[in-house]
């Protein structure tokens, strides 16, 4: 839209050709709206645990030691700990699995635990072979902590074979 540059008024609506105005008045520059995080990004990460071969205690979470895909600064994975920590609420998708070994009992449970607390568990009715699990995560308080954790009661040993375990969240929402 052309402007007047004598009174600063709307004065014409003629087309702008080499900023100027057919008219010869001065045209008014638009500035593009500012840019935001779009909302209806999916946002994520995927984790996976590729030297197995060891007993994992129980109550002690799997510590992913390779990073496969990362597009999302709301997320982190402290890789020395297994916590995965969430820096914005929402709702996220989570899915896992794990290949174990051997156990000591005749089932394995793995457990996704969210701040300290267990939220859905997967169980495998045989002492050896490959569970898998996902839930739906509400995160309410940010940050949150999401850990993938031994819940069986006794130790597990770990599949030999590559990759033992996988791990994916990614977002779905506010």
């Amino acid at each position: 839209m052309c402007r007047c540059l004598r009174n600063n008024e709307n004065c014409c609506n003629h087309f702008i050709i080499r900023k100027r105005c057919v008219c010869w008045y001065e045209a008014v520059l638009v500035r593009p709206p500012r840019r935001r995080r779009c909302q209806c990004q999916i946002e994520g990460m995927s984790l996976q645990l590729i030297n197995g071969d060891e007993n994992l205690p129980t109550d002690y979470p799997i510590v992913f030691d390779e990073v496969l895909t990362k597009n999302s600064d709301i997320m982190c994975c402290r890789e020395c700990e297994g916590v995965i920590e969430i820096h914005e609420c929402g709702t996220y998708l989570v899915d896992w699995n794990v290949t174990v070994e051997s156990s000591e009992t005749a089932s394995v449970s793995f457990s996704l635990e969210v701040n300290g607390k267990i939220e859905t568990t997967s169980t495998l009715s045989v002492p050896t072979g490959q569970l898998s699990g996902q839930a739906l995560i509400p995160i309410k308080h940010a940050p949150a902590t999401i850990r993938l954790v031994n819940t069986t009661g006794s130790d597990v040993q770990l599949s030999t074979h590559s990759p033992v375990a996988n791990l994916r969240i990614v977002t779905l929402g506010e």
